[in-house]
């Protein structure tokens, strides 16, 4: 018994973890969807433009190289999440 009362214990704590993760994760999504969302283009180019702390590159080149492999996709999905 006591053995039960421990793993659901365990169970239990695992659970709020995981859900105090998942809050996090969308949160950090939402940011991200701000974020890339304010991102400006360049007038007449498919550039955005080059600001303090900036690469100068294009917003889906930026994503891109903050490691994610899809950014056309990752763009929409968090801008498109975020209203």
């Amino acid at each position: 018994m006591d053995k039960l009362d421990i793993a659901t214990g365990v169970r239990n704590q695992k659970k709020e973890e995981a859900q105090g993760l998942a809050g996090m994760l969308l949160d950090a999504e939402v940011r991200l969807g701000e974020l890339f969302g304010g991102m400006k283009k360049a007038q007449g180019r498919n550039q955005y433009t080059k600001e303090e702390g900036s690469t100068g590159g294009t917003k889906l080149k930026t994503i891109e190289s903050l490691g994610f492999d899809d950014p056309k996709k990752t763009a929409y999905r968090f801008v498109a999440g975020k209203s």
